[in-house]
């Protein structure tokens, strides 16, 4: 979508990502949910309120580097992501991680770290402005997977249900953004003029909201550290497609 002349809205991008994540989790609910699930009274706004504050925060500062950062640099700095998630699962959650535990998990973030600078070598892109985006993304998201852990643990909600109501409360942060930064209107006008930017937009989020709903299955059912492992390993097939994908030479 970045590469599309003239879009550089990653708020705008995050805003149509929530959207589609309440439009297609509420589906799924009304789908496969139970009663329970499908009866919102209950909610414990209170205990959504910084999860979705966060995660607005989270996903618009990833989508926004892109602006700044191509997508090897960003891979790069969110493989060190499951370091600070083990710290923060300590405080959160009061998880407790053995030596070795904290050895295999410098040992993937490096690992994974070293296979993507291959491309980020090969094509980069660095900015300072989109390296700082990248760092609260990334401590962000070691955030929200800690809150989403306990919330779907101890609230005992299920992940559709979760979805819903934590990207409807988000999509409302990012909505009050980009209204105030005239970033809709702007974007709306472009998205009017080049309707494939529609169309990307609809597929990136379609198959985000099928990797978030996995993503989440695995934090319900492995804890938090896990899914970041998961993904950790799961940037190695990122950047080997995108070799594929988008042509560039190797480097030696």
């Amino acid at each position: 979508v970045f590469r599309t002349p003239g879009y550089d809205y990653g708020w705008f991008m995050t805003f149509c990502e929530l959207v589609i994540f309440v439009i297609f989790a509420r589906i799924e609910l009304e789908i496969q949910g139970s009663a329970d699930d499908r009866n919102f009274k209950g909610v414990p706004i209170k205990q959504y309120m910084m999860l979705t504050l966060v995660l607005a925060i989270t996903q618009g500062c990833g989508s926004a580097a892109l602006s700044y950062v191509n997508m090897p640099v960003k891979v790069v700095l969110k493989s060190c992501k499951l370091i600070p998630t083990m710290a923060l699962g300590i405080l959160i959650i009061h998880r407790s991680y053995s030596a070795l535990e904290y050895v295999a998990a410098v040992m993937l973030c490096v690992g994974v770290a070293l296979f993507v600078l291959a491309d980020a070598t090969v094509s980069p892109n660095f900015s300072p402005t989109g390296i700082m985006l990248l760092a609260a993304a990334v401590s962000g998201d070691a955030l929200t997977v800690n809150m989403q852990e306990k919330i779907l643990n101890l609230l005992r909600c299920s992940k559709e249900q979760m979805l819903v109501v934590s990207n409807l409360m988000a999509a409302g942060w990012v909505l009050v953004l980009i209204i105030a930064t005239g970033e809709l209107s702007k974007s709306l006008k472009l998205v009017s003029s080049t309707p494939k930017i529609a169309v990307m937009l609809l597929l990136q989020a379609l198959f985000q909201y099928l990797s978030v709903s996995f993503y989440l299955a695995l934090i319900q059912g492995f804890g938090g550290v896990a899914a970041v492992c998961v993904t950790s390993v799961r940037k190695v097939f990122t950047v080997s497609i995108s070799f594929i994908v988008f042509t560039k030479p190797f480097t030696p």
